[in-house]
């Protein structure tokens, strides 16, 4: 029976830091960076950073959403800070339909999805699938890892073999669970890396060139869908990758914990 409380007590830290790690990753705004390579710094979105349900752009508030207002006298307050704002996209198959809401709302693909204009029928905005997929995943974890610090607990101090009997398999096969979302986590980062790019640059491109209304906002639109990005993961897909090795650790450790369960002491 001591064997298996020091087992549990180290499967138990080695959980405890994957569920931090896992929390600290999907609370943070670093899965990944969108850097525009040739546009103007002073362009506010010219690049950005995504969290699981965000982008954030290093702007000033009033220059981001005072872009196209050509009668916007306020002054514009200097100071760089962060803007996040739902990592959203226009719903349509069609890019000329999409390019046709951005020109009768007057605004970039970048904050379509943050006025009012979003609400009209024919130009819905929604997460994407992948961004549905990977938020799904991440909290499943979160939670199964949260349940498995409780009975990694109880497995550490049970006295009862009736318990241990269930309590082992079942933490076992939640671990196994948590593993599994992690890792698809990182397949859906992963394979989405540049979705953020085509939905709000190149899937507008072509569309641009009909579009003759309002010069000056063509203009804009145009030097962010002819720029070039490079587009990397973040440090948050760093330790979502830590958080991944500690519950393998643990897995093993959960292994060993039932065979020493098998042994006499």
């Amino acid at each position: 029976m001591k064997r298996l409380e020091r087992l549990g007590s180290v499967v138990l830290f080695t959980i405890t830091i994957t569920l931090v790690l896992h929390i600290l990753a999907m609370s943070s705004n670093r899965w990944k960076t969108n850097i525009c390579r040739n546009c103007d710094p002073r362009i506010p979105l010219a690049s950005w950073s995504t969290s699981l349900l965000q982008r954030c752009y290093d702007s000033s508030v009033a220059t981001i959403f005072s872009i196209n207002d050509s009668n916007f006298n306020e002054h514009i307050n200097e100071f760089v800070t962060q803007l996040c704002i739902p990592n959203k996209f226009i719903v349509s198959e069609n890019p000329y339909q999409a390019m046709d809401c951005l020109a009768k709302a007057n605004q970039l693909p970048d904050i379509y999805c943050s006025i009012k204009y979003s609400n009209l029928d024919v130009c819905q905005c929604d997460y994407s699938s992948g961004t549905k997929g990977t938020v799904a995943m991440t909290i499943l974890a979160a939670c199964a890892l949260g349940i498995l610090v409780l009975l990694t607990h109880l497995v550490s101090f049970a006295k009862t073999d009736y318990m241990l009997k269930w309590l082992i398999p079942f933490s076992f096969s939640l671990l196994i669970f948590s593993i599994v979302c992690i890792f698809i986590t990182l397949i859906f980062v992963g394979a989405t890396l540049k979705q953020d790019v085509y939905e709000l640059r190149d899937y507008l491109h072509d569309a641009l060139y009909n579009v003759t209304i309002n010069a000056t906002w063509v203009d804009q639109l145009n030097n962010l869908t002819e720029a070039d990005y490079d587009v990397k993961i973040g440090w948050c897909f760093g330790i979502e990758i830590v958080a991944l090795y500690f519950a393998v650790i643990s897995l093993v450790l959960y292994g060993l914990i039932f065979v020493a369960k098998k042994r006499p002491e």
